[in-house]
């Protein structure tokens, strides 16, 4: 059975008070956030639109050492400890290092 839209929102706005900074690991985070790169976790804005279960997030920049190979992206709900909530498949890899950027989305089906 789908869900209707306004569930899928109502979902999508639930995860978005929940995901409040994002997180940059060098391997799957698993269920715990694991593989956690030594990089400060950004706050993420995030907003929605329609009534269709999506959210987008504002961009947000890393500062990325020279030879980091990113894999995902985690969500959190603290800066620093807090709970991981979850992640997204995000391979890139940094040769000489320099500034991340992302805006993100958030789709709940």
């Amino acid at each position: 059975m789908a869900r209707s839209p306004e569930l899928r929102e109502i979902l999508a706005q639930a995860f978005m008070a929940e995901a409040s900074y994002a997180s940059l690991h060098d391997g799957d985070p698993g269920t715990t956030g694991e593989n956690e790169l030594a990089i400060t976790r950004q706050p993420l804005t995030w907003t929605s639109g329609e009534t269709d279960g999506v959210v987008t997030s504002d961009s947000v920049t890393f500062t990325i050492p020279p030879g980091t190979v990113l894999t995902h992206v985690g969500f959190w709900t603290a800066v620093t400890g807090g709970e991981y909530r979850d992640s997204i498949i995000n391979n890139v890899a940094f040769d000489e290092g320099g500034t991340y950027s992302v805006a993100l989305t958030y789709t709940q089906e």
